[in-house]
């Protein structure tokens, strides 16, 4: 038996918040944030945030608020959508849409975080992520309010970061008796059990320590919010610091069922609506970086916590921006690892616009605002960005002695291979000019040279396409998985498109109803009769006057996402707004009757098969005579 419709809805938020939610929220607006949306006749088309694709499929109705992937099938309204791309739950995403459409609810959010398990994990991984937010809370509370907060909170001070500062990261300090943190979760009612997944205690079960005592806290929060590790610095002057003058600087919770460090992403649950409007992230190295940025003003940016960028991170850029400012540390290493993710990301992603900030005198961001100030700093990354080809030209000059010959090969050899991948002519045309300059080789000779370059790439590429073609790869994953190739669209049968169809009847003509009242009629696919009964439930309690029903109220109360994705895309059909004469009696037909005839057929098809190669000749006559007899009803219903 199918969930009753609006089993999803508001055990949290009341059903007339939703619908102020989405009554004042466009579609369009939330996931253009996303997705580069152009319009083409009624509906706005784009590349599908949800897998790799080379034509566009992912469209998006305004006039019936919903979108929908032909290719992957994905669907929904503005809420689903939230869900999808960020894996959210429905509460989650009622806010998250509230605020990126800014839409002024005077209803207490915070109180909806607080009731709420977080989506996509088990109880016990929600356990885990409560047992981070208690510990947030406590080593915040010492540094701010408790004098054994006092020293790192001089320290914080002295490093130019504000209360709001400390306060937005919620930066805390962890106690030097590193049982002081283990006895304040169990007193909460935490188990030893649980302390010691956390992979924040180490020690024995009876004397379970702190593996952060003594060091300033910074959380680790995932995209939604919640916090799901730290980072700790060692605080000089400090007791420990003085016992353990060899304890690495910075210390991170080791990766646990709610931690992957190739995954995570520092600040993104901040930094992703501030990016969004400024249509720019800006990537760091360090979080400390982020940190001194955002208390400059810039809040838009995320850092991969020291270790190399991933693939799986440059998906969650992806979904967040369209575009990316690289601002790694200014020393050797740093512009090593601007270098890596260059290349990382354009090999990865086609859609991504870099740029990138170098800082030089082997600066880091944080270094920079300390050395020049903060105003510089703004001016700085406004106006001092670098093109990918005009970092790589910068620094490989220093790698490459341009008075040497073999120097000159190297150096054209690595820009030329830079250059072929851009798309746009004068572009290219420009950088040959400079690498000209640079070697004294005529541009004439470069064109050439990048003309047998890009010829290259390209055979390369159709080559990695299509051994990509050959293999599928799968996810268990419900979200965000922009890696995947969707699977190809299969078309439709008659009988797929004659219920579909009916079905946009049922949701948009309430004369349908009548039509097939007093039948006993059921659709042949399990996912629609679903739908069916949904549709038939909410009817009963939702119909006005007319007998007509929302459409987009119903898309809105159903529970199951492959319920929302079969009526998105039965919105989203183009079909003549008037039922015409004989149609709805013509779809139960092709359903019903014709349907069944069809399977049959089928059934006979695979019987003739197998008496023919036993060479049964008795068994295949009797069963074309069947074969024929079918085609014979279907055949008199034409006529």
């Amino acid at each position: 038996m199918p969930a009753k419709v609006g089993d999803q809805l508001a055990n949290f938020i009341p059903e007339e918040i939703i619908n102020e939610v989405k009554n004042n929220v466009n579609i369009l607006d939330v996931t253009s944030q996303f997705v580069d949306l152009q319009k083409r006749g009624r509906n706005y088309f784009g590349y599908c945030p949800f897998h790799k694709e080379r034509t566009p499929s992912f469209t998006v109705n305004e006039e019936k608020q919903i979108f929908h992937c032909f290719s992957c099938g994905r669907g929904g309204n503005v809420f689903r959508f939230m869900e999808e791309i960020e894996g959210y739950s429905f509460p989650q995403a009622v806010q998250k849409v509230a605020e990126a459409g800014n839409v002024s609810i005077s209803f207490d959010w915070s109180a909806l975080d607080d009731g709420q398990q977080t989506t996509n994990y088990s109880s016990a991984q929600n356990r885990l992520i409560q047992l981070h937010e208690e510990l947030r809370k406590f080593y915040h509370y010492l540094l701010m309010n408790t004098e054994n907060g006092h020293q790192g909170l001089i320290y914080l001070y002295d490093r130019g970061l504000s209360k709001e500062t400390l306060d937005a990261y919620q930066i805390g300090i962890a106690p030097e008796d590193g049982r002081l943190a283990a006895q304040h979760l169990l007193n909460k009612e935490f188990t030893t059990e649980e302390l010691q997944n956390s992979g924040i205690f180490v020690g024995d079960q009876d004397r379970l320590k702190d593996r952060f005592a003594g060091r300033v806290m910074f959380p680790l929060r995932n995209p939604q919010g919640k916090t799901v590790g730290f980072s700790g610095r060692i605080l000089p002057g400090s007791n420990h610091y003085e016992n353990h003058p060899d304890a690495a600087k910075y210390l991170n919770s080791p990766e646990t069922e709610i931690f992957e460090k190739n995954t995570f992403l520092f600040n993104l649950d901040l930094a992703q609506n501030e990016a969004r409007r400024a249509k720019e992230l800006v990537l760091f190295e360090g979080f400390m970086d982020v940190i001194a940025s955002h208390n400059e003003g810039v809040g838009n940016g995320v850092a991969s916590m020291g270790t190399s960028l991933t693939s799986n991170q440059i998906k969650a850029i992806e979904r967040t921006s369209k575009q990316v400012l690289i601002a790694y540390d200014g020393d050797k290493p740093g512009q090593k690892a601007t270098l890596r993710a260059i290349n990382l990301i354009q090999d990865q992603s086609s859609r991504l616009k870099l740029n990138v900030l170098a800082f030089e005198q082997n600066l880091d961001p944080d270094e920079f605002i300390q050395k020049y100030g903060g105003e510089r700093y703004v001016n700085f990354v406004l106006n001092k960005r670098l093109s990918p080809i005009h970092f790589m030209r910068n620094y490989y000059r220093q790698e490459f002695s341009l008075e040497t010959d073999n120097g000159k090969i190297q150096f054209i050899n690595v820009m030329l291979e830079a250059i072929a991948k851009i798309q746009q002519p004068i572009d290219r045309d420009i950088y040959v000019g400079e690498v000209a300059e640079d070697t004294g080789v005529s541009k004439d000779t470069l064109l050439q040279q990048l003309d047998s370059q890009s010829a290259k790439q390209q055979n390369h590429q159709s080559y990695q396409e299509q051994d990509q073609g050959n293999h599928h790869h799968f996810s268990g994953n419900s979200h965000s998985e922009v890696g995947l190739q969707a699977a190809p669209s299969k078309k439709k049968s008659q009988l797929e498109k004659s219920e579909l169809l009916l079905l946009y009847r049922l949701l948009y003509n309430s004369e349908t109803w009548l039509l097939i009242a007093n039948r006993d009629f059921h659709f042949q696919s399990s996912e629609v009769e679903t739908v069916y009964m949904l549709l038939s439930d909410y009817r009963d309690n939702h119909q006005d006057i007319d007998g007509e029903i929302d459409p987009g109220a119903f898309l809105q109360a159903l529970s199951g996402a492959e319920e929302q994705r079969l009526v998105a895309e039965v919105m989203n059909l183009e079909v003549a707004p008037d039922i015409g004469e004989g149609e709805v009696e013509d779809l139960i037909y092709n359903i019903q009757i014709k349907g069944n005839i069809e399977q049959k057929m089928q059934s006979l098809d695979d019987e003739i098969a197998y008496a023919k190669s036993v060479d049964d000749f008795a068994q295949i006559g009797i069963l074309i005579k069947e074969k024929i007899d079918l085609l014979k009803q279907i055949k008199s219903r034409v006529n």
